[in-house]
């Protein structure tokens, strides 16, 4: 049974304008994703350009050429676009570079149309066009590592490899035939068939961004349930999580410091200004710690005024470098109200050096504690190195807060 033209036209068209409903929907429900508007805006010109190929018999084929394949072009570029910014890299082509090959392109099409008529060549140009959009999108999508793997990539690669495989053997098809292909709306034509599997293949796209959208979701309501609301930090359980494997992955002669932190007097600021007045403490404090620290370390709120941060391959003489410029730059920050005054923090350092535990990161944790309340019973704003004999000081001492938070 041989395809009608006319209607995969409409089949394909109609797929492309219910997914640009369905994204512009998202776009608008989700905007703190980017990338789904240019998917929508580029199931819209695609749609666009099918219309301006369906009017061919009721306008000019110059018109019809030049916008149809224009508006194809726009909506494919769009659409890689679309993905760059859902995974956050560069488009491969820049705008510039897209505007400059699109008036080539356009410029060989309508030579093709107007001055040399050749429909196969114009056709198989455009069928190999966007081959090689589908290579750029695949590209675009393609998972970097196995993190990266989803159910939406796949089925968007899935599509963009069928349509290219597609369209390379129209174009194949198109310049071997042995019967010649003069019109669009030819009854022989070759076009049928792949236009409906570009129909189908525009399904299992939209399906694809839309499990692509979920996805992102997901991972920004995880990565939301690891953040501490008020300090913008690693909260207590995501630590646990992430630094106990960090810890443990680390070999001799590589070491990890720990860096227990607690803020001096914060339960006088709290009783004396009111719990406002140290969240805005706390809220300084990890702005300061972020700011001393960077990127790559492990921070977090490890509960009330504690904070953790974990430094992987770090000596303890560097560990102490540390340990004291975050002492240093907390006692130097601006009280957020006058009447608080200095604000200080006593810091517990050791390291993993010269240490085999079976569970090495709470030993850590602990040592690291033992230090900090050294140092409080030492007189505060100061930093202290873990010592064995600390062990004996701690255990005089009630059920420390460190222990309550991991019982909890």
């Amino acid at each position: 049974m041989m395809l009608d033209i006319k209607t995969v036209f409409f089949i394909l068209a109609s797929s492309h304008l219910i997914g640009a409903v369905v994204l512009m929907f998202l776009a608008h429900s989700y905007t703190e994703i980017a990338g789904i508007k240019e998917w929508a805006i580029g199931r819209t010109l695609v749609a666009a350009a099918l219309c301006f190929y369906m009017s061919r018999l009721a306008i000019p084929v110059e018109l019809s050429v030049f916008l149809g394949n224009g508006l194809l072009c726009l909506g494919l570029y769009s659409a890689l676009r679309g993905n760059c910014k859902v995974v956050a890299r560069a488009p491969q082509i820049s705008l510039k570079q897209f505007a400059l090959l699109l008036l080539l392109l356009l410029a060989v099409l309508m030579y093709w149309t107007i001055i040399n008529y050749s429909y196969v060549y114009r056709v198989s140009l455009m069928s190999l066009v966007t081959t090689a959009f589908m290579l750029l999108l695949i590209d675009s999508i393609r998972p970097r590592s196995k993190q990266q793997r989803s159910l939406g990539k796949r089925l968007l690669i899935f599509s963009y490899a069928t349509q290219a495989l597609s369209e390379s053997s129209k174009a194949l098809a198109l310049l071997f035939s042995t019967q010649p292909e003069n019109h669009l709306f030819t009854a022989q034509s070759v076009t049928a068939l792949p236009m409906f599997i570009a129909a189908c293949a525009s399904i299992i796209t939209t399906v694809g961004y839309f499990a692509l959208v979920v996805e992102t979701l997901n991972k920004r309501l995880i990565a939301l349930s690891d953040i501490d609301s008020l300090t913008q930090t690693l909260n207590r359980r995501a630590l646990l999580e992430k630094a106990k494997v960090l810890v443990e992955q680390q070999k001799p002669p590589y070491q990890t410091a720990i860096l227990f932190i607690d803020i001096d007097n914060f339960k006088l600021i709290n009783d004396t200004h009111g719990h406002a007045s140290g969240d805005c403490v706390l809220q300084q404090v990890a702005n300061t710690l972020a700011q001393q620290l960077g990127e790559a370390p492990l921070l977090a709120r490890f509960g009330g005024e504690e904070f953790v941060v974990i430094l992987p391959d770090t000596s303890e003489k560097l560990a102490l470098a540390i340990g004291e410029n975050i002492r240093s730059a907390i006692e130097a920050m601006t009280p957020v109200l006058t009447a608080i005054g200095r604000v200080t923090c006593s810091v517990g350092v050791t390291t993993s050096a010269q240490k085999q535990n079976a569970d090495l990161f709470f030993a850590l944790l602990h040592e690291a504690d033992s230090a900090m309340y050294h140092a409080k019973q030492n007189g505060k704003n100061r930093v202290s190195l873990y010592k064995p004999k600390m062990k004996r000081v701690k255990q005089e001492q009630q059920q420390s807060p460190l222990e309550v938070n991991l019982e909890l």
